[in-house]
């Protein structure tokens, strides 16, 4: 994932070929500032992956590695915790993120096949 501030408002989805196979880039998270500029995660998929639980592992996977998710899930369980609150919210933080990228997989589909990217 890599985070961008450009001055003109960039394409939800990029399209290029890799030896002849399909490889995307979206965009999401993206705010305009008040001087005009964008800011926006940008996010690579793999070569020939598509759809839309790919793009949701990709949006999530950007913000939480598999040994972070494994930690949020095991502090999660853990009712003996001390750090519950703290953890409690990380959990909720977490599946708002998750929410967030199901709803931004829908939007890039429905682009996608408006405009046949």
């Amino acid at each position: 994932m890599k985070h961008q501030n450009e001055k003109s408002k960039p394409a939800p989805v990029t399209l290029m070929r890799v030896y002849g196979q399909p490889k995307r880039t979206i965009v999401v998270n993206m705010t305009e500032n008040a001087d005009g500029t964008y800011d926006y995660e940008e996010i690579e998929l793999p070569v020939n992956v598509w759809g839309r639980d790919a793009i949701i592992a990709a949006i999530v996977r950007a913000h939480y590695s598999e040994d972070k998710m494994e930690s949020l899930i095991n502090n999660h369980f853990d009712s003996d915790d001390e750090e519950a609150e703290e953890h409690a919210k990380e959990w909720k933080e977490m599946q708002d993120w998750r929410k967030k990228a199901k709803t931004w997989a829908d939007e890039i589909l429905k682009i996608c096949e408006e405009s046949d990217i």
